[in-house]
């Protein structure tokens, strides 16, 4: 089997698009495929919260670091400089270097003493790292793992960047037993960069694939030179938010698909002043923003930021919902806290236990009292283990979740389809149209504080990427990004610099704006703007062509549209690198155990787990290859709970009346309203009184079981039933659970008859619900078209 490799998600993406007509190799990211193709035995890689905590234990036993680097040893201080050490440490352990291995010439004179130091510092981190049966990064010995590689004859590095030497190590050890080819396009700016792939003397402006088994390269075709290259200067950076929104228009009226847009921002904070923008358009979406909106940005964040200060500090908070307006001197973090409603009850909370070390239940209780607006129980989960140490604070475990949250980000839904990404999103993906602003020198190119600690001269002489190097594979990919394309714009601001030295590398015209013009266009409320707006789907539909079933009744509840796309038009959902299969054999086994058990077992008052256990085992080896050993295991862990909410039931009174009773044209018709219905209901039990009670096993959320649907299955049944529920019957949810209706939801009696009046016109209007647009397969077709 060949397997294709990529530099980021959005390449491989495009990759499979391209061929979603016929059947794709294998595909993953370099960093996917670096991690499952070494193994490491016997130890654990640490959490991003324990390696901090351990790096911390580590400094503070290497005295001379804070007394000669001036590295803080208080642990809220050592946490805003802690990345400038693993940068450091993971950039040496990729290149397979030590701190020794430093070249110390033409550099100050305490540089060595410094190094020696650092160098202590990772041996410590090392010897710690160990004593716990961890990893960070790149253990010391590690293995190919076998299984993993031994399904692969032949494996494709499209590379868009650079190799590590530990990369090239792995690369070169697989070259020897299968083949290995390493595709590159190569030209004067990415030379250092390709040299150490290959000794072969390599022909600037041509794409490669290189051969790292038999040492061979062939040249693939001569790239492109974009010939369509306009720069315009603007005194006012806010002036590039209106050109934006002005090119992309021209791209697509001179024929560029929306979907062949991108907007390319540098500098992220660009990015949401875009976002506002695009969301603030009285014609509905352009733009959609890949990246997403960084979590620090929210209100959520400013929150327990200002938490965070006030509690450090000590101080008093009480909330007063009057504080803005009467206070003479206002206190900014009061400020925030009041003006969020914090709770004072939780804050006292906070503060009694700030500079405690507290158990993980203490810790998870104050935090669901701080943070209720905030889903963050996986995060406070991966504490657990912090937790049990008993090293930590309360104030130092909510730094570090603090710290952990910044770098999340909120996913952008129900924007156009006109992408906004950064220079490095957009390698290896072709674009027709680009659009890039802010590009400033001080902006493009970007720079990474924390490679800093070393000089040019010393990466240079010790074999690391040095900065010229790294500079130049940016504007590589520049290059590419531009050359590619059809048509590209750029824009940069006096206001915040001169235009970028990359420039001068491209073939561009200059050209001038009209700044009143775009001026009036982000001012102007009443401005006649084009509207790219997508009309209704309008089509001829009988809703009513066949029995109706839950699942056509909750598409079409949920969005019209995606009804449209899927039941009218015959289109699959289909996601990309998500297996149906994977996400539904672990419901479809627990189903089909049920209907075995309960069809063997109709007259008995006690729930026997171990005969239950059998037959879900040999259930699930029929969909083994979609079902982990892991999943299996869980689901018998909680086959106990399962035989216990049975017995309950049993004890009650009820017995099995119905196992996956079906109904429908072919089996028993049912009418509800003078509609025709159709479904299958997982169990259904009956007490002395007859009073009915109907049970829909769920392997999924809680969260996402619809109320609507217990309501669809008593209509089955033709009546009202005694009691509905969902059973839970996986991940630590296992129980009963009704769900209660939703605030002013129509009775499914209602929705029927307003579908009846409906159906009776010659034509369907479809509109779309923006609201499902999250977890919506038919977004290429429907969310991202420009708007």
């Amino acid at each position: 089997m060949k397997l294709e490799l990529f530099s980021s998600n959005r390449a491989a993406k495009e990759f499979l698009l391209l061929r979603k007509f016929e059947k794709p190799p294998c595909v993953l990211t370099l960093g996917e495929f670096f991690e499952k193709a070494v193994l490491v035995r016997e130890l654990a890689k640490v959490s991003e919260t324990r390696r901090i905590l351990l790096m911390q234990q580590a400094a503070s036993e290497v005295k001379a670091l804070h007394e000669k680097l001036k590295i803080p040893l208080e642990f809220f201080a050592f946490l805003q400089c802690s990345g400038y050490l693993f940068a450091l440490r993971k950039e040496l352990l990729s290149e397979k270097k030590t701190v020794e291995d430093l070249d110390f010439g033409d550099t100050y004179a305490e540089f060595c003493e410094h190094l020696q130091i650092l160098g202590e510092l990772f041996t410590r981190y090392d010897a710690k790292l160990l004593e716990g049966g961890f990893f960070d990064e790149i253990a010391s010995s590690w293995e190919l793992n076998a299984v993993f590689l031994e399904q692969f004859d032949e494996i494709c590095v499209n590379l868009d960047g650079f190799l590590s030497g530990f990369e090239m190590e792995i690369l070169q050890l697989l070259a020897k037993k299968l083949t290995v080819k390493i595709r590159v396009k190569k030209s004067k700016f990415n030379h250092a960069i390709v040299s150490k792939l290959t000794t072969h003397e390599l022909e600037n402006g041509f794409f490669y694939e290189l051969n790292l088994s038999d040492d061979t390269f062939c040249p693939l075709f001569s790239l492109p030179i974009c010939a369509d290259v306009k720069v315009a200067e603007f005194s006012r950076r806010g002036l590039q938010v209106a050109f934006v929104f002005d090119e992309v228009s021209k791209m697509i009226r001179a024929g560029i698909a929306p979907s062949r847009i991108a907007v390319i921002t540098p500098d992220e904070n660009f990015a949401q002043i875009l976002l506002t923008a695009d969301k603030a358009s009285p014609n509905g979406r352009m733009l959609n923003f890949a990246m997403g909106t960084p979590f620090r940005t929210s209100a959520n964040f400013a929150t327990l930021s200002a938490l965070q200060t006030l509690l450090d500090a000590g101080e008093c908070y009480e909330f007063d919902e009057k504080y803005l307006t009467k206070s003479e001197t206002l206190n900014a973090e009061l400020c925030v806290l009041n003006f969020a409603k914090f709770p004072t009850q939780a804050y006292e909370l906070a503060k009694q236990i700030w500079h405690k070390r507290v158990s993980y239940e203490e810790f998870k209780a104050a935090l669901f009292e701080c943070c209720k607006e905030i889903r963050i129980h996986e995060k406070i989960f991966a504490f657990r283990e912090l937790c049990q140490t008993g090293e930590l604070t309360f104030g130092e475990l909510f730094s570090l979740l603090l710290g952990d949250l910044a770098s999340q980000k909120i996913d952008d839904v129900g924007g156009g389809e006109v992408s906004v990404i950064g220079f490095l999103e957009s390698r290896g993906v072709v674009y027709d149209g680009v659009v890039i602003v802010d590009f400033d020198d001080k902006f493009v190119p970007s720079r990474n504080d924390k490679e800093m600690f070393l000089n040019s001269s010393v990466r240079k002489n010790s074999g690391l990427i040095s900065h010229q190097m790294r500079e130049n594979l940016q504007l590589s990919y520049i290059l590419n990004l531009i050359n590619s394309a059809k048509m590209v714009r750029i824009s940069h601001s006096s206001e915040t610099g001169i235009l970028s030295r990359f420039a001068q590398n491209l073939n561009f015209t200059s050209v001038s704006v009209d700044e009143n013009a775009y001026q009036k266009a982000l001012s102007t409320k009443n401005t006649r703007q084009i509207n790219f707006q997508k009309e209704k789907a309008i089509k001829k539909h009988d809703f009513f062509y066949k029995p109706l079933s839950f699942s056509r009744f909750s598409c079409f509840d949920a969005c019209e549209m995606r009804y449209f796309y899927h039941y009218v038009l015959g289109l699959n959902d289909e996601r990309l690198f998500e297996s149906q299969d994977d996400s539904s054999a672990l419901g479809n086994a627990a189903h089909k155990a049920f209907e075995c058990y309960f069809l063997s077992n109709l007259e008995k008052t006690k729930f026997d787990v171990r005969e239950f256990g059998e037959i879900f085992k040999k259930v699930a080896k029929e969909h083994e290859e979609f079902i982990s050993p892991l999943e299996k295991e869980c689901f018998l862990l909680g086959a106990s709970e399962i035989g216990a909410v049975f017995d309950e039931l049993f004890e009650q009174g009820y017995r099995v009346k119905m196992v996956e009773k079906r109904f429908g044209d072919e089996f028993e018709k049912v009418e509800c309203n003078g509609v025709l219905l159709e479904g299958k209901l997982d169990l259904v039990l009956e007490n002395a009184l007859g009073e009915l009670f109907v049970l829909d096993f769920k392997t999924g959320k809680k969260e996402s079981a619809d109320a609507r649907q217990l309501e669809f299955y008593e209509a089955l049944l033709g009546g009202e039933c005694e009691k509905k529920a969902f059973f839970h019957v996986f991940k630590g949810q296992i129980g009963l659970n009704e769900p209660k209706e939703k605030r002013n939801a129509v009775p499914l009696v209602e929705t029927l008859s307003e579908l009846k009046e409906r159906n009776k016109k010659d034509v369907w209007e479809f509109e779309r619900n923006e609201k499902a647009c999250a977890n919506c397969g038919f977004t290429k077709f429907c969310r991202k078209e420009l708007r």
